[in-house]
């Protein structure tokens, strides 16, 4: 009999254990390494999993390549805002005139994506270089032939954000006009034709008219929606009257936003650690949340993530920007998030774009931060090679365990003594 209890008590435990790791976890430690658990083929088998770049971000800007007929992209107005405002396109003064050049090393990125075994790949071009597309285009033919095995790419997005720059239009800041964008950019225009109730109350005159015509046009416009998911943050109450010389567009909403709640407490693990303007946490689970509000707020409609991931500090050495286990918790928990949602509300997501395939320039960080699955040498562009997290995604991705991460079984609600009576009925 104490045989046969010893290895009934065994038994249980591993049930519990792997209902543990079968579980989403809020907060640290996160069980990262078994990707038998939770990996791809926890997802419908139709689910894309790729990774995320961006024009600017990646691309240089210089107008002189001559790749195949290519002249380059023409000048956008980051480029005028970052030139004009060199300490707000980053501490380092960094911009994109010089990244990780995605424009002439696509093929060294593709093999890396190939490598992953990834599904999918959202990168963006500007509107300005909508006359200069030979290197997108054959980007796309590239990846459509190579298929990743996979056969699947997209979406490519032609990205709002980098207008033509205009000479004439040197003097108004850049914020001013990513303002203007956020304004115009909300769901209910999509999908009603007309911008909501409370953000009319609250712009007034400032936000402009829908035709009727316009209103028929713009709704239900959308074939799906592509959301970006970093952070959550709390709201507060905070009145703000229009003064128009300090006035920005967050200000309008006429609430905080904090990472504490009302007793000071964290809402979760470090996002980004900010001495001057204040550290960001990060909640797993908001991404629940939010998927949620989109299904029930808006019928349900079909989603990307297009945009999720994690900062690393950019001054660190090599070895320990490639050993990057903080981002490998930040994108299994969220993973972990996304699947229960899909499982337990019927949430339309059909893809998930981890946020970056590599290294590259960061809006308002400049070179001071990494993002990248990948590490980019900024001495040497050619030397981008995956990091830890990149192999741990490898593996997501496979539903393997080839690269398993130092699991921690422990959880603060199981204890071996609240089980005693369990264990004595059974």
């Amino acid at each position: 009999m104490k045989v046969h209890g010893l290895a009934l008590v065994g038994f249980l435990i591993a049930v519990v254990s792997c209902k543990a790791i079968e579980e989403c976890r809020e907060n640290e430690p996160f069980t990262c390494g078994n990707t038998d658990q939770l990996s791809s083929k926890s997802f419908p088998e139709d689910f894309i999993f790729g990774v995320a770049s961006a024009a600017y971000q990646a691309c240089y800007k210089s107008t002189i390549f001559d790749v195949e007929g290519d002249k380059g992209r023409g000048l956008n107005v980051w480029d005028g805002f970052t030139h004009r405002y060199p300490e707000k396109g980053g501490s380092d003064h960094g911009n994109g005139d010089t990244t990780c050049d995605s424009y002439t090393r696509w093929q060294k990125d593709i093999d890396i994506m190939d490598e992953l075994n990834a599904t999918g790949y959202r990168f963006s071009f500007a509107w300005c270089s909508l006359t200069y597309m030979t290197i997108s285009n054959h980007i796309i033919m590239v990846c459509r032939d190579q298929q990743f095995q996979k056969g699947k790419i997209g979406p490519v997005m032609i990205t709002r954000w980098f207008l033509p720059f205009d000479e004439t239009d040197a003097s108004r800041d850049a914020a001013d006009r990513m303002k203007e964008f956020f304004l115009g950019w909300f769901m209910e225009p999509l999908t009603k034709g007309r911008y909501p109730d409370i953000m009319r109350e609250i712009v007034g005159s400032r936000l402009p008219n829908f035709t009727e015509a316009e209103a028929e046009l713009v709704a239900g416009s959308y074939d799906f929606l592509g959301l970006n998911y970093y952070t959550t943050q709390y709201a507060q109450p905070k009145p703000n009257p229009v003064t128009w010389a300090n006035h920005t567009a967050m200000m309008d909403p006429g609430a905080k936003l904090t990472y504490n709640n009302s007793r000071g407490e964290n809402l979760g693990p470090l996002f980004v650690k900010d001495e001057k303007n204040g550290n960001a946490y990060y909640y797993p689970k908001g991404i629940y949340y939010v998927m949620d509000y989109f299904k029930n707020k808006y019928n349900n409609p079909l989603i990307y993530i297009t945009e999720n991931g994690f900062s690393t500090p950019g001054e660190e050495t090599r070895e320990e920007a490639v050993a990057d286990s903080k981002r490998i918790d930040y994108l299994c928990s969220h993973l972990c998030f996304l699947r229960k949602v899909i499982r337990e509300k019927g949430v339309n997501i059909k893809g998930y774009f981890a946020w970056a395939l590599g290294d590259n320039y960061e809006f308002c960080k400049g070179f001071t931060v990494r993002f990248g699955l990948s590490y980019v040498n900024w001495t040497d562009l050619n030397d981008r090679n995956l990091k830890k997290s990149g192999k741990w995604y490898q593996s997501f991705i496979n539903g393997t365990t080839k690269n398993p991460v130092k699991q921690d079984f422990r959880r603060p609600n199981f204890s071996f003594q609240n089980q005693k009576k369990k264990l004595a009925d059974a």
